[in-house]
């Protein structure tokens, strides 16, 4: 299963003003943040992110891992979805891949 904190942020939380980096994720969830740009100091981060964020929703806190994998899914389309026809208003080419966790390939 993946888990990640960027998709269930724009998720629970989409229109939340700033960034949705790892630093300002861990700034806005209140932890504390491993050794940045390493590996595991960043899938650290992610992990006390996500326990973050299941803490403070319930929603997430309902869901088994596998409705997790759906929900992520269907959530980070909606975003791709809305992104791109955002983007599409002075851009009509736009393109955003909405497959989540995984592309397709062209």
């Amino acid at each position: 299963p993946i888990i990640d904190p960027l998709v269930i942020a724009r998720g629970v939380d989409p229109y939340r003003p700033g960034k949705r980096t790892l630093t300002a994720l861990a700034s806005h969830y209140g932890v504390r943040q491993g050794q940045a740009h390493s590996a595991d100091g960043d899938a650290l981060t992610a992990a006390r992110i996500v326990w973050a964020m299941a803490r403070r929703c319930t929603l997430i806190q309902s869901f088994t891992l596998a409705q997790l994998q759906q929900w992520q899914r269907d959530a980070h389309k909606d975003w791709a979805e809305g992104f791109q026809k955002y983007l599409r208003k002075t851009n009509p080419a736009a393109v955003i891949d909405a497959d989540w966790p995984i592309r397709r390939a062209a």
